[in-house]
């Protein structure tokens, strides 16, 4: 793997978060068709993620997301919140940023309640 390409880096960590993400049988059911997977934890996501911002800083709103919801996962919801608020100040520039800007916000939205209580 290119250690230099961010994409890859995110890519990855969208990987391991989904199948982080995924029900007891469903992780079996992968299992069963693959005959050796790596460690599957949110902070191998984390880490693709945190990686993939080093090499594209305050770039890439979905990364930042993507940061605060396995920050979320570990119980670091301040954190995250940093995280969230860095995406927010980065301007939409294409349709798929604006897609993105939505999910943020509604994740945020989420999020925002249990930060303040």
């Amino acid at each position: 793997m290119n250690q230099d390409d961010f994409i890859l880096f995110y890519l990855r960590g969208r990987w391991f978060y989904k199948m982080f993400s995924l029900s007891w049988p469903e992780k079996y059911a992968v299992k069963l068709f693959c005959r050796k997977m790596p460690e599957i934890t949110i902070e191998n996501a984390l880490n693709d993620f945190l990686k993939a911002e080093q090499l594209n800083p305050k770039n890439s709103k979905i990364n930042l997301l993507y940061i605060a919801k396995c920050l979320v996962a570990k119980n670091e919801k301040e954190k995250a919140s940093q995280f969230l608020n860095e995406a927010l100040n980065i301007k939409s520039q294409t349709a798929e940023e604006e897609n993105d800007e939505k999910e943020l916000l509604n994740f945020f939205k989420k999020l925002k309640p249990q930060i303040f209580t």
